[in-house]
């Protein structure tokens, strides 16, 4: 009750300071599917606000997580969809002329309307996650991820996991879209894998190897080394 209790405070105030008040016959109330319907009527007559269970009409960003794996921007991206088949709902069958989102998201200075990409804006966001489990080794956000989903430090190639955590599935999938800005410097070449890693000055991985010589025995960038000639076995090399 004292969070309420907070929040009709603070709305009193901002009533008082502001001239302006939340409309509750537009507001609602979610609580999670675990909260008791007596608990959920009780908050709902306190606030004076409907009480529901789902937010079929809301476009802003989605509040609740929970077990769900649709990220963000698909989520907000399905909101402004709707948005955009009702606005050719008008009388006679007219509507909004839209325009192509690309356009929107151009600068105004290029004829657009300075939109965000919502898209691009997350992986942005999730990328620089991305860059701290690369670069922050030391930290205690490094040790909790990497040992339950890449207990061997290859953060680009993780193990697989029944039920990963919702921010993890975010961050891999931001990884597996800058992955490919990303290349080894190679030292003794032990931990890049010759298949799926980039490597090498022109950027070899995987997709430009011959596939009929290719030997299961090579697997790290470390196995193309003549050892004893402290050398790269340059014939094997050409031929991969």
């Amino acid at each position: 009750m004292s969070e309420v209790d907070g929040f009709l405070n603070v709305n009193r105030d901002f009533k008082r300071i502001s001239g302006q008040q939340i409309n509750r016959d537009k507001s609602v109330i979610l609580f999670s599917l675990n909260t008791p319907n007596d608990q959920r009527q009780m908050y709902g007559n306190i606030l004076r606000m409907r009480v529901d269970d789902k937010l079929d009409n809301y476009i802003g960003p989605p509040i609740p997580i929970g077990k769900k794996k649709t990220s963000l921007t698909e989520l907000h991206a399905g909101s402004t969809a709707g948005q955009k088949g009702s606005s050719r709902m008008g009388e006679k069958g007219r509507g909004w002329s839209m325009i192509a989102w690309e356009r929107v998201c151009h600068p105004k200075e290029m004829g657009g309307l300075g939109f965000r990409d919502l898209h691009l804006f997350n992986i942005a966001l999730l990328g620089r996650q991305v860059s701290r489990l690369l670069n922050h080794k030391d930290t205690l956000y490094y040790q909790v991820m990497s040992s339950k989903y890449f207990p061997n430090g290859d953060f680009f190639h993780p193990k697989a996991v029944e039920r990963p955590s919702y921010i993890w599935s975010s961050i891999k999938a931001a990884a597996k879209t800058l992955q490919e800005g990303f290349g080894w410097q190679v030292g003794n070449g032990k931990n890049i894998n010759i298949r799926k890693d980039n490597w090498g000055l022109e950027g070899l991985n995987g997709d430009v190897l011959n596939p009929n010589i290719a030997n299961v025995h090579e697997s790290k960038v470390s196995d193309l080394w003549n050892v004893d000639q402290k050398s790269w076995n340059k014939e094997r090399v050409k031929e991969l």
